[in-house]
């Protein structure tokens, strides 16, 4: 039986807290590091955005996710 794994864009909806994990990401070495890498984009995005002032791109950004959800 082969294992389905999320897609990036999935993983960054997870990632970015706009979806719920699936039981499989929890268990899945694969999965949980491309969240872990996800999570500390996230993490500089924010304290980037902070920073510099930009964020409008931040948010710009992460409404492009919000907005492609299935």
């Amino acid at each position: 039986m082969k294992t389905v794994h999320p897609t990036l864009e999935e993983l960054s909806r997870i990632g970015y807290g706009f979806e719920p994990s699936p039981e499989h990401v929890e268990y899945c070495v694969e999965c949980l590091e491309t969240l872990r890498r996800l999570r500390l984009e996230r993490d500089v995005l924010v304290r980037g955005s902070s920073a510099s002032g930009s964020r409008n791109a931040v948010s710009a950004f992460l409404s492009r996710l919000i907005l492609h959800r299935e």
